[in-house]
């Protein structure tokens, strides 16, 4: 099944690169520079309540809006067996450069309430901390698979609901300077696990849904979405003892998924 993959493509944040220091300890260090008594702690649960907030504004807004007709029967036939089974809503609200801007703006307000315009100062220099590859580092097997992938012949590339910063992160994080396509849902105009996301992806690639693979560590964003776009999916979980169907536990279990029968 992954054998006949002509394009690998791979999630981001989570599956090829991590924050370091961690998003909590940048959050932590940036808010002393600027005035901010919050605890480590309280950052951290405050970051990952605004950012839910932030998910769950573009699901309703989604949720609300009707699709026609033709839309739905296309979703019908490209929808795995496994998705029918499972239905779950994967339409998102339309972004863009600014939208992504304005997300991490609204969380960045959310998260820091004693200091004076957070959406100024304080917003800059977060978004530059993590526009810079130097505060990202790769998973070990990321390193150890990649150039294995790119002698297979297969094209290699990164689709993420990141913005065009990454662009940047990864032509100065090798190996990934040498993804050959690189797709951030800011410029897609939809976020995964919208159906239009992979739709474009794939009109962009020229490659027939079936023929594309994507990895990532999101079950929602990059395993459902892929499937029900009608792609390959895998669904990368480093943490999981007894992997099942359609799931890994290290990028280098690709090597034997696809390598030739």
């Amino acid at each position: 099944m992954f054998r006949k993959c002509k394009a690998v493509l791979f999630d981001a944040v989570g599956t090829l690169i991590y924050p370091h220091p961690t998003v909590a300890q940048a959050y932590y260090q940036a808010g002393r520079q600027f005035g901010s008594h919050l605890t480590i702690d309280v950052i951290e649960n405050r970051f990952r309540q605004a950012f839910l907030k932030q998910e769950q504004a573009d699901r309703l807004e989604y949720e609300q809006k009707p699709i026609r007709n033709s839309e739905n029967e296309e979703y019908a036939e490209r929808t795995s067996p496994t998705i029918k089974e499972n239905p779950i809503s994967l339409e998102r609200h339309e972004t863009s450069e600014v939208r992504e801007r304005n997300r991490w703006r609204n969380i960045i307000i959310d998260v820091f309430d004693d200091v004076q315009q957070p959406e100024d100062r304080l917003f800059t220099h977060l978004w530059d901390h993590f526009g810079d590859s130097r505060n990202w580092s790769l998973y070990d097997d990321v390193q150890t698979t990649w150039p294995h992938l790119v002698v297979s012949g297969r094209r290699l590339g990164i689709a993420s609901n990141f913005d065009a910063r990454l662009l940047k992160i990864c032509q100065t994080l090798p190996p990934l300077d040498v993804a050959q396509e690189v797709f951030c849902s800011s410029d897609i105009g939809f976020p995964k696990p919208s159906p239009r996301f992979f739709h474009e992806v794939e009109s962009r690639l020229q490659l027939h849904p079936s023929e594309i693979l994507l990895v990532g560590d999101d079950r929602e964003n990059d395993l459902f979405g892929a499937l029900t776009a009608g792609w390959q999916g895998l669904h990368l979980n480093r943490n999981e003892m007894s992997p099942g169907h359609q799931t890994i536990t290290c990028l280098e279990d690709l090597l034997v998924l696809l390598a030739p029968s």
